[in-house]
C-alpha cells in the first residue's frame, strides 16, 4: 500500500546493529553486508563517513596509489600535483 502511494517505510535496524556490534563472528557482518550490497550499505552512511572512520591512509592502502591515481580526473591530478608542490617546494624556488 505504501509503495503505491509512493511513501517509503522506516526500517529500524537498531537490533541487528547491536547483535553485529556485540557479536566476535564478523564472518556473520561480512555477509550481511555482502548480501544487503557494499555500494548500497556505503551510500546508505556515506562515502566520507566511510573514509573517515577508516582513515585517509588506510583507505589509499587498501585500494593502492597507483590505482587511486588511474580514477582521478585531470583535474583532481593537477590539485594533487599543486599540494605536493607547495608542500615540499623546489630546492631552487626562491619562495621556498
Amino acid at each position: 500500500m505504501a509503495a503505491q502511494q509512493n511513501q517509503s517505510i522506516a526500517l529500524d535496524f537498531t537490533f541487528w546493529a547491536e547483535y553485529f556490534k556485540e557479536t566476535a563472528d564478523r564472518a556473520s557482518l561480512k555477509s550481511f553486508l555482502e548480501a544487503v550490497g557494499v555500494k548500497q550499505a556505503v551510500e546508505a552512511v556515506g562515502v566520507k563517513e566511510v573514509v573517515k572512520e577508516m582513515g585517509v591512509k588506510e583507505a589509499v592502502e587498501a585500494v593502492g596509489t597507483e590505482h587511486l591515481w588511474a580514477g582521478l580526473s585531470p583535474e583532481q591530478r593537477e590539485e594533487l600535483r599543486r599540494l605536493a608542490q607547495r608542500d615540499n617546494p623546489s630546492p631552487n624556488d626562491p619562495t621556498g
